[in-house]
């Protein structure tokens, strides 16, 4: 599927036309590709033959006199994730919901400290009402969220939870010798230890059809099946606790996304921002 990337730039000095190049890879200015455009007038371009999920590397080429001056290289990604996510909290010092039908989110004892949010482990929270955003039904989703876990951290936390008592769907408890996953009454052990060093990394948890999938740093470490389960239509988010309010997590969160309708990762991916 196409998307549409629309560029805006400054040209020092004069110049009769710009140049568009995009690779899939870098370039190398002593042998540049074809340009994807040539004559372009004015300070803004717009592509609409780019493709979604891919990373880009562009520059542009300033002409004047018949000599061309070739910009610094930029990337460009399409993945959509920005694009999707219903709720996004960047957690870096406030908890405003940036994603596409942002909620209100309350923090109990949460303090910021570098970027993130920290938990204390035995009362810190951020709790979000019951709604449709949270509720997946049996379409597709991911949960994805950067941790940092310290070293002295030797139980199990939760850290993100969509239960509640009705519909015991989607908990994700972390040990640091594995990842679990709340399906009804049954938790899934993936046997996948979690990094607790004292360092960030990345978890994704996504649903694509009839398959469950779990992701630590872009590597894909555990995929089973869920069938036609249905995790609801109407839940909470609790990020930091369960609903019983009796397991806390201990360590940093930030970078939290929520999409609904789309499982996002399917395979190994290369994280493109900094967790």
């Amino acid at each position: 599927m196409s998307v549409e990337v629309e560029f805006n730039y400054v040209i020092d000095g004069l110049f009769h036309s710009v140049n568009y190049y995009r690779s899939e890879a870098p370039m190398n200015l002593s042998a540049m590709p074809p340009a994807v455009a040539t004559n372009i007038t004015g300070f803004s371009y717009v592509d609409n033959t780019v493709e979604n999920e891919k990373l880009y590397y562009v520059r542009f080429g300033a002409v004047s006199a018949g000599i061309e001056k070739i910009s610094s290289e930029i990337q460009v990604s399409t993945s959509t994730w920005v694009e999707y996510a219903v709720t996004y909290l960047e957690l870096k010092n406030d908890v405003i919901d940036r994603g596409l039908l942002p909620q209100i989110h309350t923090p109990s004892n949460v303090n910021f400290l570098e970027d993130a949010a920290v938990f204390n482990g035995v009362s810190s929270a951020i709790s979000s009402a019951a709604n449709s955003n949270f509720g997946f039904g049996t379409g597709d989703f991911c949960i994805e969220f950067a941790y940092k876990i310290p070293s002295s951290v030797t139980t199990g936390r939760v850290f993100v939870d969509l239960a509640k008592p009705t519909s015991l769907f989607g908990t994700l408890f972390i040990y640091p010798t594995a990842v679990y996953f709340r399906l009804g009454d049954t938790w899934i052990n993936t046997n996948t230890p979690v990094n607790n060093n004292n360092s960030w990394h990345h978890l994704a948890m996504s649903r694509s059809g009839a398959n469950l999938r779990l992701f630590i740093d872009g590597t894909l470490v555990k995929t089973w099946p869920i069938g036609s389960t249905n995790f609801g239509s109407n839940q909470p988010l609790f990020i930091g606790k369960n609903w019983e309010n009796n397991v806390y997590a201990s360590g940093s969160i930030r970078k939290v996304r929520i999409t609904k309708g789309k499982p996002v990762y399917n395979s190994n991916f290369q994280i493109t921002y900094q967790v």
